[in-house]
């Protein structure tokens, strides 16, 4: 992953189409041991952070920085 996109994830921003192919599904315990999410929302892993998205917006809710 080249080093400047971390950089370029914030809170309330709508994901880029083209950064889609970065993110991956995360394990189910993941889910765990963040608790329930919002409505509509998924966690993907992106390096070792988590982003929280909205699935339908591609809104980035929240980012765990380090979470994984």
């Amino acid at each position: 992953m080249p080093p400047g996109l971390q950089k370029r994830f914030e809170c309330g921003q709508t994901l880029p189409p083209d950064y889609s192919r970065y993110l991956h599904p995360v394990p189910d315990v993941a889910y765990q041991q963040v608790g329930p999410l919002p409505p509509d929302s998924k966690l993907y892993l992106y390096g070792n952070d988590l982003i929280l998205l909205n699935d339908h917006t591609k809104a980035i809710i929240d980012i765990l920085r380090g979470a994984y």
